[in-house]
């Protein structure tokens, strides 16, 4: 404190002398509300890299578990928090509500989870490679990777291209499912 005091002076800023608790306090309030480019809500449930993220979906059909691969992709408060802000979609005069956006993703994604687990549920399969062929789009905090497409082998050793899941989100080198909407 006595330093940046030092400054002020040497910069010429005759300024009241104010309690070190108010002046920490009002610093703290500064660099919080500054947010520093970070989200307000971490992801959860992100992986290392995206084939982590392709196993756990692969192990979560394999067993059948809705839960689990529901909780693999965004959240109503990641989505809001996260990564609503920074799209397009979420600037003054568009006049989409967010509450609508996130209505019209969760409800087509869990259609999409619901079509995946009905022709992929009990199949067992090896990760070969997952890549993602759309369009990649970066923002500020985060950077969606569209199409996922994984090569695996099934049961009987042969290899196939399934479309398992639509986009990721990549957030600090963690990724997570965006959407299991595959288009």
């Amino acid at each position: 404190m006595d330093e940046l005091r030092n400054t002020v002076k040497a910069l010429g800023w005759d300024a009241p002398r104010v309690p070190r608790g108010i002046l920490a306090l009002l610093i703290c309030a500064t660099c919080a509300a500054c947010g520093g480019g970070e989200s307000r809500v971490a992801l959860s449930s992100t992986f290392a890299t995206p084939e982590g993220l392709a196993q756990a979906v692969l192990d979560g059909l394999q067993q059948g578990d809705r839960p689990r691969l529901a909780s693999l992709m965004l959240s109503e408060a990641e989505f809001s928090d996260t990564i609503w802000p920074e799209l397009p979609a979420s600037r003054s005069g568009r006049n989409l509500p967010i509450e609508y956006a996130w209505r019209q993703l969760k409800q087509r994604s869990d259609g999409a989870l619901a079509t995946i687990l009905a022709q992929h549920a009990g199949q067992r399969y090896e990760l070969v490679r997952i890549e993602f062929t759309g369009e990649t789009t970066s923002y500020s905090t985060f950077t969606v990777r569209r199409d996922s497409l994984m090569t695996v082998r099934d049961a009987n050793g042969a290899e196939r291209r399934l479309r398992l899941f639509g986009s990721a989100v990549v957030q600090g080198e963690r990724w997570k499912l965006f959407s299991y909407v595959v288009e």
